[in-house]
């Protein structure tokens, strides 16, 4: 059983791109790919150099591998697919500001704060109410091998002829599936089949 998890950077702070001189390089001959990344991640796009730097981070190696990945074990084993899009109220970063950083989710399955920085704030209300959907789910999935039970919301399984995912967020959780995904983080710039 596979159970495929990835957050999101959702968002980064000024200069950092500029800071670190920030260039997309044309490597190995691959011209046309790189000038695609650099009409596609502009900071006309994403407001910043920095918020289209680090989307171009996200989409890359987290979000575009994850929905592959999704949808090749979905092939082998059941597979429950989600994006954890609930962004960190307080910044453990002194130089980026983050959005829903990789691993932000670790606070809501153990509700600690022992497995962040000592900078994070104590989980909201609705925070809360997402741990405790989290843990149920997690907890399910643990116990039978599929996260769901008798209590509403329904997370679908990943498969081929319906590849959905769930939308983890204090606002609420939602299913969307992989081609809106691909196209929200971009990743035909990355995998153009």
């Amino acid at each position: 059983m596979t159970l495929l998890l990835f957050g999101q950077l959702a968002q980064s702070g000024p200069g950092l791109a500029a800071a670190i001189g920030i260039e997309i390089e044309v490597v190995g001959g691959r011209q046309q790919h790189a000038a695609r990344l650099r009409s596609t991640y502009t900071a006309q796009a994403y407001g910043t150099l920095d918020l289209a730097f680090s989307a171009l981070l996200t989409d890359h190696y987290f979000s575009c591998d994850a929905v592959r990945d999704a949808e090749a074990f979905s092939r082998h084993v059941p597979t429950y697919n989600y994006e954890f899009t609930e962004p960190s109220a307080s910044n453990p970063d002194p130089l980026m500001p983050l959005g829903a950083f990789h691993g932000l989710e670790l606070i809501y399955l153990f509700q600690s704060n022992l497995v962040m920085p000592e900078s994070m704030d104590a989980l909201s209300g609705a925070q809360l109410k997402l741990s405790e959907q989290m843990i149920r789910y997690w907890g399910r999935f643990a116990a039978t091998g599929q996260p769901n039970s008798f209590l509403p919301p329904y997370w679908p399984r990943f498969n081929a002829r319906y590849p959905s995912s769930l939308n983890l967020s204090s606002k609420g959780l939602s299913v969307f599936g992989s081609v809106a995904f691909r196209k929200d983080h971009q990743c035909a710039v990355f995998d153009p089949n």
